[in-house]
């Protein structure tokens, strides 16, 4: 009898840290820190933000990941991340501003090129650490050449954002 009482409450507790799991996974943004499924990041960390596929990525001001999160809340991640660091993405002069609403810090980047894939055009923005930051796809985005020509004007100031509507397809 004790003994179906003890998984009772064992399955009690499980129950319980089921849904302690659950509320861990939803992010939060307090007392300066943004809370992913599996890591905790302080957000004045992060200089550039990232979302694609639904995948949110930060970089710090030399590159470096310091944030990334693969689950069904990254979106929400994101858009929190993003309205905190909003500021950002309203300073043209220091960021590339993405059709998403993310931002790149535009002395975090190395390198706008081209690569050339069967039939695909890629316009992979490299950041100081030479990894890629962002990629954009002629699958995507149309006049992969004149995208890359907007990019660079806006990475060197000479043009304030990029007109993303004249660029994404579909």
């Amino acid at each position: 009898m004790n003994t179906n009482t003890d998984i009772t409450n064992t399955n009690a507790e499980s129950k319980m840290l089921q849904d302690t799991d659950v509320k861990v996974k939803i992010s939060r943004i307090s007392n300066g820190f943004v809370e992913g499924t599996q890591q905790i990041t302080k957000v004045s960390e992060i200089i550039s933000l990232i979302n694609v596929d639904g995948n949110t990525k930060a970089f710090d001001e030399n590159c470096g990941m310091v944030f990334y999160e693969k689950s069904e809340y990254a979106n929400d991640i994101f858009d929190e991340v993003k309205s905190i660091l909003g500021h950002y993405s309203t300073n043209t002069k220091d960021f590339i501003v993405l059709e998403n609403g993310g931002f790149i810090y535009k002395e975090s980047i190395q390198n706008i090129r081209i690569i050339e894939m069967n039939d695909e055009r890629v316009i992979l923005i490299i950041g100081l650490n030479s990894r890629t930051l962002f990629s954009m796809s002629s699958y995507d985005y149309s006049n992969i050449d004149i995208l890359q020509k907007e990019l660079f004007e806006v990475l060197t100031n000479k043009k304030e954002a990029v007109n993303w509507n004249d660029f994404l397809m579909g």
